[in-house]
Order: C-alpha cells, then structure tokens, then sequence
C-alpha cells in the first residue's frame, strides 16, 4: 500500500530500489523505508509532496519524516541485503528492485558485484 501511494503520487519511476522492514512477529511495518532515487534531483519534489506530511491512504495521525539514509544508492542497498536472512522469507517482505519502474528481480551476488554508481544508481533517501 505504501508503494502503491508513492507511484499515484508520481515518483514510481523516480525509484530503483525500495524497502518496507517488517516486524515479523506482529505482521506490521516498524514505520519507516529505504528508498533510492535515480538522480538526487528527483528527491526534493518528493521530499516537498510528503516530508511533515500524514499519509493519504492510511488511517494514523502519524506523518511522514524525509532523512537521508546511512546507506546510500541502489549498488550499496542490494549488497546490503542480497547475503541477509531475510531474502529467504516470503517475497512481500523482501526488498525491491527496479528497472524503468518496473519490479526487477533482486540482483545475485554476482549480479550485484557488477552494479556501479555509473549505471543510474542514484542517491538514496531514507523515510523515518
């Protein structure tokens, strides 16, 4: 749903890289993502549309706070999780990957070795 309402906002072609963490033993997000940009540029006109404010498609009073994340681009997310235990679990909890906003598969270890900041990877953006 999260991502669903970041692509009717107009950013889900901004995106290459996306990730939801899950609680897994209450079934809920812990209430932030990891979200990497194409190009730093298309970071302000999302960081303007949400930043302080509360989600459209979700009953909280909760509202959205921009940071940026300690881990930067699409290259340096997937090494991140492409070795972690949760790419074992179920596919919606998995992290995404995208290719001219279309979901892509998770890049292997060899795949991902190969990956370099000159090929579109972006700078990446955390939600708090």
């Amino acid at each position: 749903m999260f991502l669903d309402e970041i692509r009717e906002g107009g950013h889900g072609d901004s995106i290459d890289f996306f990730y939801l963490p899950i609680d897994f033993k209450n079934r809920c997000n812990r209430g932030y993502a990891f979200i990497n940009f194409l190009d730093t540029a298309q970071i302000v006109p999302f960081y303007e549309q949400y930043n302080t404010k509360a989600w459209k498609n979700f009953n909280s009073d909760k509202v959205c706070a921009i940071t940026y994340a300690r881990i930067q681009g699409k290259a340096a997310m997937i090494k991140r999780f492409e070795n972690s235990a949760l790419m074992e679990k179920e596919e919606a909890y998995k992290p995404l990957v995208f290719d001219k906003g279309q979901t892509a598969d998770f890049p292997t270890t060899a795949r991902a070795a190969g990956s370099s900041d000159e090929e579109g990877e972006g700078s990446g953006g955390g939600l708090d």
